[in-house]
C-alpha cells in the first residue's frame, strides 16, 4: 500500500469511526444516528454505505475487525428496520434466520405525513448490493440479498401504465400493501436490473445449482429489463445524485465506449439469457424483450456525463452551500470516480 492509498484508508477509517464509533473489541456496536434523522438510530441508505465501507476497509487492510463491524452493522439494521416501528414483530414473512423476507423500512423518523417511513425500492437495492459485499466468508448474506429482492420487487410493480401494463412505484407502505406515491423513480428499473444481474452472477459462483434454497430472480430480471428497454433512450436529468448514480450503475455493463473504463461484468441468469454482447432476451410483460444492456448503459453513461458537465458549466457546483445538498453531490462524485478515475 503506497502513501496515497494509506492516507485514503486512514481517512476512511476516521470517517467510519466518527459515524459509527471506534472499534472497542468483540462487544462493539454501531453508534445510533440522531433521532431527528432516523428511527431508532438506523437509516437504511446510510447504513448500506456503512457496510460497503467496512468491507472495503477489510479488502484494503486484511483486518478481520472490519468484517465483524460490517456484520454487526448489518445485524443492527435487520433487527431495527426489519421490524415494525413498535418493534413488535418482523416485517412480512421474515424470521430471525431470514430477516429480509419482509423488506426493510427506510428509517424515517415520522410515522405519518408526506415524509413518512415506508420502503424505498432504491434503498432496498442498495442494501442488496451492501449484503453482496459482505459475502466474503459467509454465503448467508447473499441468500438474504436474494430473498430481499424476491420479496419486494414485485410489490413495487403496482402502478397502472398505458395498455393495462404495470410500472414501478418508488415508495411503498411499511407492509408493502400499497404505494405512497403515484410516480416511478428515475433510475429504479435500471437499478433493479443491474443489482439483480450482479446477485444472480454471484449466486451462480457461490451457491451452485442448488443455491441453498435461495430464490432465483429470473422473473424479476425479465420485468426490469422490459422497463429499461422502453426507458433508456430518453434518459435525461439535471439532478447530480441521479447523474452520479446513473454513471455508477451503467459502469457494470458498459462496453467502455462512453468515455469510462471497461468493466464488463456479464451474468448468466437462466431467463433471460445474457450473451457475450450483453443482450438480454426473453419475454417481458405483454411483449417480447430484446435489450442490449451494454448499449443501453453506454447511452445512459454518456448522457449522465453530459448532464454533469452541463451543471459544472452553469456554475451549479459553485453556488453557496446553503443552496446545495451534500448527499446529492457525494452521489455525483461516486459516479465520476468510476467514469473518470484519472480526475
Amino acid at each position: 500500500m503506497d502513501a496515497v492509498e494509506g492516507a485514503a484508508v486512514g481517512a476512511a477509517r476516521e470517517a467510519m469511526d466518527r459515524a459509527y464509533g471506534p472499534w472497542t473489541g468483540p462487544q462493539w456496536a454501531p453508534a445510533h444516528f440522531s433521532r431527528a434523522h432516523s428511527h431508532k438510530g438506523r437509516y437504511l441508505w446510510t447504513d448500506a454505505f456503512g457496510v460497503c465501507n467496512y468491507c472495503s476497509l477489510y479488502l484494503e487492510t486484511g483486518d478481520n475487525r472490519y468484517l465483524r463491524q460490517a456484520e454487526t452493522l448489518a445485524a443492527a439494521v435487520h433487527n431495527t428496520l426489519g421490524f415494525t416501528r413498535n418493534g413488535a414483530s418482523r416485517l412480512g414473512n421474515a424470521t430471525d434466520d431470514h430477516p429480509t423476507r419482509g423488506g426493510l423500512r427506510i428509517g424515517k423518523p415520522n410515522e405519518s405525513g408526506p415524509d413518512c417511513d415506508g420502503q424505498y425500492l432504491h434503498y432496498l437495492n442498495k442494501w442488496c448490493f451492501a449484503l453482496l459485499q459482505a459475502t466474503a466468508d459467509e454465503g448467508r448474506y447473499l441468500v438474504w440479498a436474494l430473498e430481499l429482492a424476491d420479496a419486494t420487487f414485485d410489490r413495487f410493480m403496482c402502478l397502472e401504465a398505458p395498455g393495462g401494463a404495470r410500472r414501478l412505484a418508488w415508495k411503498m407502505t411499511i407492509d408493502l400493501s400499497r404505494p405512497l406515491v403515484s410516480s416511478s423513480g428515475m433510475l429504479d428499473a435500471l437499478d433493479s436490473l443491474v443489482t439483480f444481474q450482479l446477485l444472480e452472477a454471484a449466486a451462480g459462483r457461490a451457491l451452485g445449482d442448488e443455491r441453498g434454497g435461495a430464490p432465483r430472480l429470473d422473473g424479476q430480471i425479465v420485468v426490469a429489463a422490459a422497463l429499461v428497454a422502453h426507458w433508456w433512450r430518453g434518459f435525461k436529468s439535471d439532478d447530480p445524485l441521479d447523474l452520479g448514480e446513473a454513471l455508477w450503475l451503467a459502469h457494470w455493463f458498459a462496453s467502455g465506449d462512453a468515455g469510462h473504463p471497461h468493466t464488463h461484468t456479464h451474468t448468466h441468469a437462466a431467463a433471460p439469457e445474457c450473451g457475450g454482447g450483453g443482450v438480454l432476451r426473453g419475454r417481458g410483460p405483454g411483449r417480447e424483450l430484446d435489450l442490449d444492456l451494454s448499449s443501453a448503459c453506454d447511452h445512459v453513461a454518456a448522457r449522465a456525463l453530459e448532464g454533469l458537465e452541463g451543471l459544472w458549466g452553469e456554475g451549479y457546483f459553485s453556488q453557496p452551500l446553503s443552496r446545495r445538498l451534500g448527499f446529492r453531490e457525494l452521489g455525483a462524485t461516486l459516479g465520476v470516480q468510476v467514469a473518470k478515475p484519472s480526475l
